[in-house]
């Protein structure tokens, strides 16, 4: 990508671009905590398309992964009518 890191990090540091990031054949769908910056301990709930073409509910939690950054860690899945 022909962007700095610094501009590639504060795409991607805020939560409100997940959907922009997400291949937009897994129907991406924000249910809650993804207002805003990336933090410690943020729990996001969002929905996706499996390739059955189900949508499965996801939530996730952002845990420290070094000096400076964070990643999220699969919290549990649920189904969803």
């Amino acid at each position: 990508m022909p962007i700095s890191r610094e501009e590639a990090w504060a795409f991607f540091s805020d939560s409100r671009n997940l959907k922009e990031s997400t291949p937009a054949g897994l129907g991406f769908e924000m249910v809650s905590g993804g207002d805003g910056r990336v933090h410690k301990g943020q729990i996001i709930a969002y929905r996706v398309r499996v390739p059955a073409g189900i949508m499965v509910g996801w939530v996730t939690e952002t845990v420290p992964a070094g000096k400076i950054c964070l990643r999220s860690r699969g919290g549990r899945s649920y189904f969803r009518g």
